[in-house]
């Protein structure tokens, strides 16, 4: 029962109370802005504490798209202040016995499902300290939806994170599910680096895993190859390719990525988040 909630738990408001109140909490989940459950989850976090500001990261994550959730979410981690809570719901699983974790790292924190969203802040962030939630707190409710996790536990959690008293929320350290999507296999002696397609931008730029500190030791680019295609013109910028011509570049999360100018590399290419590719250096 949602209004037996205790919000007097980690409201920081009350008098005398030496909680913090007015956090921040950034939301990433796949719910879309058509159906109102994204709009849900902001009205339970703002009846957990009314002073809390909500940031929308996004709730356009393509359904079920667990690994453009952990792109989106280590892109985002380094430009949020200090102190802010992710809250990330991408949750194909929810109901079952997938469980929650607590990350935190860089002063900021992240509370997920342990289904790979952070895949990647444990790959870009060795030092990541990852915890299960101990879903018995006090102030999180009991018979919760099995179906909208998002409002009845992370919503409530994440307002308690961000009012400082996160600890209270974390039970055991865990190792998490890291999905092979991240994982970059060298093969030194023929000099290729091979990876997969891990998210596709509104612009259809097609987002690797493959990070700028991934070609060490001054090797550079040769050619890309995704299935029959093969690219083999690296830029700095998008106006510096020719129109209609596939180029590699790494972008502004330093991630390597395959752009048309003024256009869709994934349409162009037919390409898809999951898909391989083989970076061929020298």
């Amino acid at each position: 029962m949602l209004e037996s909630i205790e919000i007097s738990h980690f409201n920081g408001r009350r008098k005398g109370d030496s909680i913090m109140s007015g956090g921040i909490i950034a939301l990433l989940t796949d719910f879309g802005n058509r159906d109102g459950y994204a709009g849900i989850m902001k009205g339970m976090l703002l009846s957990c504490d009314p002073e809390l500001k909500v940031v929308d990261l996004t709730h356009e994550i393509e359904p079920f798209a667990v690994i453009s959730a952990a792109y989106i979410l280590y892109s985002a981690w380094a430009f949020f202040p200090e102190g802010t809570v992710f809250c990330a719901v991408v949750d194909p699983g929810v109901g079952s016995s997938r469980g929650i974790v607590l990350a935190s790292v860089k002063e900021r924190t992240v509370i997920a499902p342990d289904n790979g969203v952070i895949s990647l802040l444990c790959r870009m962030y060795p030092g990541l300290e990852v915890f299960s939630l101990k879903s018995n707190h006090p102030a999180l409710p009991g018979g919760t939806s099995a179906t909208f996790h998002g409002r009845d536990i992370f919503a409530p959690a994440a307002a308690l994170l961000a009012s400082g008293k996160g600890e209270e929320l974390k039970g055991e350290a865990v190792n998490p599910v890291i999905s092979e999507s991240f994982r970059i296999h060298n093969d030194r002696g023929r000099r290729i680096l091979h990876s997969r397609i891990i998210h596709i931008d509104r612009f259809g730029n097609s987002i690797s895993a493959i990070h700028s500190g991934d070609l060490k030791g001054g090797h550079s680019f040769v050619r890309l190859k995704i299935g029959s295609r093969v690219v083999t013109e690296m830029v700095q910028t998008y106006q510096g390719a020719e129109a209609a011509i596939p180029v590699c570049l790494f972008g502004s999360s330093n991630f390597l990525e395959i752009a048309v100018r003024q256009s869709s590399a994934a349409q162009l290419l037919g390409i898809s988040i999951g898909d391989e590719i083989s970076l061929y250096y020298r």
